[in-house]
């Protein structure tokens, strides 16, 4: 993500509540649901250890941004 520009350094995973739903409009969410019914492409679940490895996880994260900006790109439309 850093060398995209984004520092998620501090960042946590946040389990989903009910008062999360309630407050929210929209929520956008990669889990362990998610993992099993995606329909994108999954990085490898190791360490990046090679170029190559770094490429699945490039992938799933530009994959997620364009989605995310498609979405949003609708909801304003």
């Amino acid at each position: 993500m850093a060398e995209s520009g984004v520092d998620i350094a501090g960042q946590e995973s946040t389990r989903l509540t009910a008062y999360l739903m309630e407050w929210a409009d929209l929520v956008v969410t990669v889990c362990g649901h998610a993992d099993e019914h995606r329909p994108g492409a999954d990085p490898p679940q190791a360490k990046v250890r090679s170029a190559e490895e770094g490429a699945g996880f490039r992938a799933a994260r530009d994959e997620i941004r364009d989605r995310v900006a498609a979405l949003v790109e609708r909801l304003e439309g």
